[in-house]
């Protein structure tokens, strides 16, 4: 007994005295950069040179310098005093440096750059190769907490981040639920879509699915969404953990993601828009601009509709009315005329404080002003003349960044509206634009068509003055045949107003 005590004495006083050295290198690793490096704030105001830097960050051996000490004291000098360049300056300097650091301190730069705004691009790039070399030596955990900081900091390396997937892959039998949460919204926020990564993660969600938390059930099917990888059995497994979660432990933005998800990839479960129905109603006084913008989003693209939600959700928007970004409100604009929910009065709040920042001059994007248009012409409520004219002058200005559906969505509904004149030529353009786009798919080319059908019909006169070259593709788009199976799949993706109910009829509850 006596020497199983002893025993059991040394190994903690052993793993203590680990645990003193650790924390004993990182502080003296970083003492002088609490202090602050003088000559790194020196050198950012451009006062002095790297040697000087170098001199005092010496720290004796193969390296030359205490890299690490250096970045952390660029991190703590006021942005203030730099000097335009000597960031990006300070950042090459310490790039030959980079290869003979440890894992350990190449995550510590990542935290640090992360925590302030001294992230210059040639010492992020260098992080990245030296990371590439030695990818196998790290751990799971510690590979998916690069890939997140890197993915943070906006690395544009595509090489890395495969590298990374077949890493993962190799590796994700000893991932967690919540590292693969991490890592398919970190890879997905960059555009990686390799379907080997995205499948070897479904499956291993879906085996252990009950060990998913409540908090990453819509990350995870929002990453999956992004990439337009919808796994059935994916989203199967976590709606049942969304539902058998108890109400208390979900928060809005859970809610949101996921209904914000279920829409993207067109997943349909009753049961699970009922119960999600409900818990919205209990939180919604809760909900931000984002969360109402999801939701409200999800019902109309899914076209399902339950009057007692979304009128506690038009009474929420309207009380975040002043909180929402642009693109937000225009998207709840036209959710609510797309479902044709909601009285006068409501439409009446929303429009004008959109026509407010139009006037305004806010920033929008080509898409959010065709869509504001499209929600004009599906709920004309009141004299917007105003706000339609200046959305059409916008979007002649924006006209050159549009793509071809939302140039034809755009001069659609102008046409649909009888305000396609408000701009003179706007039509003349928006048809050269829809000539001059490539790799249209057989969707688009059916809404072009149906959008010169109607400019023809319902703007004949100013249809008749366009360029002879510019009518003759005009008429060639109706010599070319029609794929409609194509068409009907990405029509089946949207509204289904014919077959539309309520999550809680009794139907399909049963």
């Amino acid at each position: 007994f006596g020497s199983s005590v002893c025993l059991s004495f040394s190994v903690q006083m052993a793993s203590a005295s680990v645990t003193r050295r650790v924390v004993f290198r990182s502080r003296l690793q970083y003492a002088s950069a609490k202090r602050g490096l003088t000559s790194v704030s020196r050198f950012l105001r451009g006062d002095a040179d790297f040697e000087e830097v170098r001199t005092e960050a010496f720290v004796g051996d193969a390296t030359g310098v205490n890299a690490a000490q250096i970045v952390a004291a660029a991190c703590n000098s006021p942005t203030a005093e730099r000097k335009a360049g000597t960031d990006e300056a300070l950042g090459d300097a310490l790039t030959p440096f980079v290869k003979s650091l440890s894992g350990r301190d190449v995550h510590e730069i990542l935290g640090l750059m992360l925590a302030s705004n001294f992230r210059p691009k040639g010492l992020l790039d260098a992080l990245a190769r030296a990371s590439q070399a030695r990818l196998r030596s790290f751990s799971p955990f510690h590979l998916v907490n690069l890939v997140s900081r890197m993915s943070k900091l906006n690395l544009a390396s595509h090489s890395f981040y495969e590298q990374s997937a077949e890493q993962m892959v190799d590796v994700v039998d000893q991932l967690s639920s919540f590292d693969i949460s991490i890592a398919a919204f970190a890879l997905s926020k960059r555009g990686y879509r390799d379907p080997k990564l995205y499948s070897a993660f479904a499956q291993r969600l879906t085996k252990t699915y009950e060990d998913v938390q409540i908090v990453n059930v819509g990350l995870i099917l929002n990453a999956f969404s992004t990439v337009a990888h919808c796994d059935p059995e994916l989203f199967h497994a976590l709606s049942r953990t969304m539902l058998l979660a108890p109400p208390e432990n979900c928060r809005p933005s859970d809610i949101a993601l996921m209904l914000n998800a279920c829409a993207r990839c067109n997943y349909r479960k009753p049961r699970l828009f009922q119960v999600l129905s409900t818990r919205i109603i209990d939180c919604v006084d809760e909900f931000t601009p984002s969360d109402v913008t999801n939701c409200v989003h999800a019902f109309a693209k899914l076209d399902t509709f339950d009057h007692r939600v979304l009128h506690r959700l038009g009474v929420r928007a309207a009380d975040l009315l002043s909180d929402f970004e642009g693109y937000e409100l225009i998207l709840v604009l036209h959710s609510f005329a797309k479902l044709r929910f909601g009285q006068g009065p409501m439409y009446e709040c929303l429009f004008a404080e959109l026509e407010a920042r139009v006037l305004r001059g806010d920033e929008l994007n080509s898409r959010s002003l065709t869509t504001a248009l499209d929600a004009i012409r599906r709920k004309p409520v009141g004299n917007r003349l105003l706000l339609v004219h200046s959305l059409a002058k916008r979007l002649d200005e924006d006209l050159a960044t549009c793509c071809a559906t939302a140039a034809t969505l755009g001069g659609w509904s102008l046409v649909e509206l009888g305000e396609i004149g408000a701009v003179p030529g706007l039509g003349q353009r928006v048809l050269e634009h829809l000539r001059r786009s490539e790799n249209m798919t057989q969707e688009n080319l059916f809404h072009v068509r149906h959008f010169v059908k109607s400019y023809q019909i319902k703007a004949e006169m100013e249809y008749a003055t366009l360029p002879k070259p510019l009518r003759k593709w005009c008429h060639g788009l109706f010599d070319t045949p029609t794929d409609w199976n194509v068409v009907k799949q990405g029509k089946e993706q949207g509204s289904r107003r014919s077959t539309r109910r309520s999550p809680n009829s009794e139907d399909e509850v049963q």
